[in-house]
């Protein structure tokens, strides 16, 4: 038995921590602690939905980091590319590095109201008796539209969103001419003007064959889909 199993087992007993086990598959575990001499009080569901949100908050930043890397990198990919004179293979990774983008807005913007819903929740338990907090934790959630139904389903599609990125180049269909050349070349001037010729040396792989999973163009579209149809079931 570890120490900190000893000592979670000791505030336990003596009423100033309580023991949080949410979701029956992937659990995630929680310590609710008492910050004064008072009791903790009974585990409510407001507390367990707080846990969820907490693990999703530290999820959706994991994922936002992954999507900061790989953004950064296929742009650095593209001007590789472009200075290499393959301007197919630097299209291909400026279209890549755009659904990065794209994607990295939304995971930013449901970590935006969950972080506020966090804060108000915990702004209301440590100025509000506990009843007060919790009315005022399920408002918080109603006025930023946050549902645990809605972050789960948001969380599988940012899960597939990344799974599908780390295949891009398979998935994104060759391009067989530029249109614009004219375009691509100022494109790739501002690029390289942001990166300020700090560009790695990188092996450029040539695409494979596209396959038949979904595209992350795809993913993408029903990502925005589902966040466009975001409404909060009654807590």
């Amino acid at each position: 038995m570890d120490d900190a199993h000893i000592a979670l087992c000791f505030l336990t007993q003596h009423g100033k921590a309580r023991y949080l086990l949410g979701r029956k598959q992937d659990p995630i575990e929680g310590v609710k602690v008492a910050l004064t001499a008072s009791q903790v009080p009974a585990v409510s569901k407001l507390d367990h939905d707080t846990l969820h949100l907490v693990w999703t908050e530290e999820k959706l930043q994991e994922q936002l980091d992954v999507l900061d890397r790989r953004w950064e990198i296929s742009r650095r990919r593209a001007l590789a590319s472009f200075k290499s004179g393959d301007k197919l293979a630097a299209y291909r990774y400026v279209r890549q590095s755009k659904l990065f983008s794209q994607s990295r807005s939304r995971c930013t913007q449901l970590l935006e109201r969950i972080e506020e819903v966090i804060s108000l929740i915990a702004s209301a338990e440590s100025n509000k008796k506990v009843y007060e907090a919790i009315q005022i934790g399920i408002l918080a959630m109603k006025d930023n539209t946050v549902s645990i139904d809605e972050v789960n389903i948001h969380m599988k599609e940012i899960d597939e969103l990344v799974a599908a990125q780390r295949e891009v180049d398979a998935a994104l269909v060759p391009l067989q001419s530029l249109d614009d050349e004219g375009d691509i070349d100022e494109e790739f001037s501002k690029l390289e003007a942001e990166l300020q010729d700090d560009v790695p040396h990188i092996h450029v792989q040539e695409p494979m064959a596209p396959s038949n999973e979904e595209s992350p163009d795809e993913v993408v579209e029903s990502l925005s889909h589902n966040m466009s149809r975001i409404r909060l079931e009654p807590i």
